[in-house]
């Protein structure tokens, strides 16, 4: 009560002289916070505003409401019939839904990225121009990659990758849809989530598999860098996409060919190239 208080008597000081006037309060970014920092803010928010009738502030929340319901299912998990989205209509008095990236606009964001000459990011992989570019929207909108600064850093890597001739013919054996998918998930994921990188290289297959048992809400014995992991915003469903239809394992191991075929061959190109 003694918070609220003073948050109501701070609230009027700043709005001395406007008897009308409103505090309003942008919280952005939320859903890139921790699963316990993102309860805790909520939460505290909460009480401030709740029980101290006439307090003049407005809090305004931008967030994934999929990825904060995720974390507030981990901080209670169990709860019978509880889940992040009815957590989420309790709190929250209004919810305005931000309109999804249109593909007409980030294909306009790719090309001024890319000074216009968008064959310089299609034409090595083995795909044709059109499904090459179509493929790399469709991965850069996906929620976890889908910021300006994010998709800046995907580019920047693709177009240090495609402008030396080794690496080029390398990728020509990306030649067909499905593995230019994984492969620009992988590149995003690279520059996303860097940890998981260096994790997979190191880790036991024991560990692997309890990453993706902590992910579908199955008990498991995780490290604390995969407890870490598993807790970023958008990595279960990164994983998910990156491996649908193939074995982690296997994806971990370089081809015998050597050729862009797995996720390790992947990563072994990124590293040659100090990326």
């Amino acid at each position: 009560a003694v918070i609220r208080k003073r948050f109501k008597a701070l609230v009027d000081a700043s709005l001395a002289g406007q008897p009308d006037g409103r505090l309003v309060v942008f919280l952005d970014d939320l859903d890139r916070c921790l699963p316990d920092s993102v309860v805790e803010l909520i939460e505290a928010v909460k009480l401030l505003m709740c029980g101290e009738e006439g307090t003049r502030a407005v809090f305004v929340f931008a967030l994934d409401r999929q990825i904060v319901g995720e974390a507030i299912r981990q901080r209670y998990p169990g709860s019978t019939g509880f889940t992040g989205e009815n957590y989420l209509e309790k709190i929250f008095d209004l919810a305005l839904e931000v309109p999804p990236v249109e593909h007409d606009d980030l294909k306009q964001f790719v090309v001024n990225r890319m000074g216009g000459d968008l064959s310089r990011l299609t034409d090595p992989f083995g795909t044709s121009s059109s499904d090459g570019l179509l493929t790399a929207l469709e991965v850069l909108s996906l929620p976890m990659f889908a910021n300006p600064r994010v998709i800046t850093r995907v580019l920047n890597r693709l177009d240090l990758l495609v402008g030396h001739a080794a690496r080029r013919d390398a990728l020509a054996a990306v030649d067909d849809p499905v593995r230019l998918r994984r492969w620009l998930l992988w590149v995003a994921g690279a520059e996303r989530y860097r940890g998981f990188r260096y994790y997979v290289r190191r880790v036991a297959d024991a560990e692997l598999l309890a990453l993706q048992n902590a992910l579908v809400g199955q008990p498991g014995e995780l490290s604390a860098e995969g407890r870490a992991l598993a807790d970023m915003p958008g990595f279960g469903r990164f994983l998910g996409e990156l491996f649908r239809g193939v074995q982690l394992k296997a994806e971990l191991s370089r081809s015998p060919g050597a050729e862009l075929s797995t996720v390790a061959d992947f990563d072994h190109l990124l590293r040659s190239a100090g990326l």
